[in-house]
């Protein structure tokens, strides 16, 4: 079995294990598995490639298949730890604790660092570390479109919560511009953000189609026009 064999086995394994008391692991784990061909695909832009930058593409494969441990382990109260507030870590800082544990005696000692540090880095908007930047824009781009919606709807539905809390979790962000934000300050090539405000704007189709079919207004201008015939 090849290095990244392993390493794919142990976080499959991490984040199904971390998640399986409360939370759908398997979500959690098909996210990982976008946000790794993320990583692949970008890894190749011009933008990278025409700057010749130097990179270290294995940790940053791992950094991916391990970025969202954390949050695995954030959700389950049997495997968290409750820290106190002054010591609280974010969910990548938790995913980087939990990568360089967990291949302890996998990997080499500075490579098993490397994928540590690139998961801390992706969550500095100002790193310089190109591989920090690439898993950044990978994680951000998966929330940005249709299949991120999905995720969150699921999460919703498994609640017992209506499709309307997704409209109107989206329609408040709308609102308050944090798309906007979003779009302006968390992706690191331009490239990418473009792309992401085309899954964006295919999100704002859906959520305008999802408002229609909520509040029934189609059938009420189909029932509107029949009475006034």
């Amino acid at each position: 079995m090849s290095d990244i064999d392993t390493v794919i086995q142990i976080a499959k394994k991490t984040i199904l294990f971390d998640c399986a008391a409360t939370c759908n692991g398997h979500r959690l784990w098909h996210r990982t598995l976008r946000v790794v061909r993320n990583v692949e695909h970008i890894i190749n832009l011009e933008e990278l490639a025409g700057a010749n930058v130097p990179m270290d593409r294995f940790s940053l494969v791992t950094a991916a298949y391990f970025s969202d441990a954390g949050l695995a382990q954030k959700d389950n109260p049997i495997t968290r730890t409750t820290p106190e507030p002054s010591q609280s870590k974010t969910s990548l800082e938790v995913s980087a604790q939990i990568a360089v544990r967990k291949l302890s005696g996998v990997l080499s000692e500075a490579q098993k660092i490397n994928a540590g540090n690139i998961i801390t880095e992706s969550s500095n908007r100002f790193t310089k570390i190109a591989e920090a930047m690439i898993l950044s824009d990978a994680r951000n781009l998966d929330d940005m479109g249709v299949v991120g919606i999905f995720s969150e709807l699921g999460i919703l539905l498994s609640q017992g919560k209506d499709p309307s809390e997704l409209l109107n979790a989206w329609r408040r962000k709308a609102d308050y511009r944090y798309w906007d934000a979003r779009l302006k300050e968390n992706f690191r090539f331009e490239s990418v953000r473009q792309l992401a405000q085309r899954r964006f704007n295919a999100v704002a189709d859906f959520m305008n189609q999802l408002e229609v079919e909520i509040s029934a207004s189609d059938i009420k201008k189909l029932t509107a026009t029949k009475l006034n015939v």
